[in-house]
């Protein structure tokens, strides 16, 4: 399995931005995205909710967990609906549980 920083070089590169472009898209340091990219920093969940917006991708895709820790039927449908969309149901859903 690639380790998130080598899925952020990666499709940060796909998307064609330099490590300050998406480190200011994302709102996070540039010391931040080498750090995330060489594998001496993880980023927390709220950079890598940022990071997978940028670079529009689930989240998932940018994480240290595995894809099989989540749901087959769940990543169908965050890849079907895409990751803006599905994270504003279950900010949404949250938001009704309180």
């Amino acid at each position: 399995m690639k380790q998130p920083g080598d899925q952020i070089r990666f499709h940060r590169e796909r998307k064609g931005l330099s490590q300050r472009e998406l480190a200011l898209k994302a709102r996070v340091g540039l010391e931040s995205i080498e750090k995330y990219e060489d594998g001496s920093k993880i980023p927390d969940t709220a950079a890598l909710m940022r990071l997978s917006t940028v670079l529009d991708l689930p989240a998932s895709v940018l994480s240290a967990a595995p894809h099989s820790l989540l749901d087959p039927e769940l990543r169908s449908l965050i890849l079907e609906i895409g990751p803006e969309k599905a994270k504003a149901i279950l900010k949404k859903e949250k938001k009704n549980k309180k």
